[in-house]
């Protein structure tokens, strides 16, 4: 099983930290505010879809199909997020 608090640490270390859209500085901020809060929820919360719901609602909000096609991280990281290869966790 996935955990959700190494993928979402794994996709924000791969936003990079010279990038200069406030959407990626925002969503990289929002996404590290959801990592920390994933250190005081309870296990409950943790190993449910709740913190995968939050992670996409982002995801989805700031990233565009165009980002998608056209920016090599992007596409990577999304990848990641939807397991698109064995090597997750």
């Amino acid at each position: 099983m996935r955990d959700v608090r190494v993928v979402t640490a794994q996709i924000v270390n791969m936003i990079p930290n010279d990038v200069i859209d406030n959407k990626f500085i925002t969503l990289k901020s929002n996404l590290q505010k959801i990592l920390r809060s994933m250190c005081y929820a309870p296990p409950e919360k943790i190993y449910s879809i709740y913190f995968w719901n939050i992670t996409s609602d982002e995801l989805s909000h700031y990233i565009t199909i165009d980002d998608y096609n056209n920016i090599k991280w992007v596409k990577e990281m999304i990848d990641i997020y939807q397991n698109k290869s064995n090597n997750n966790q």
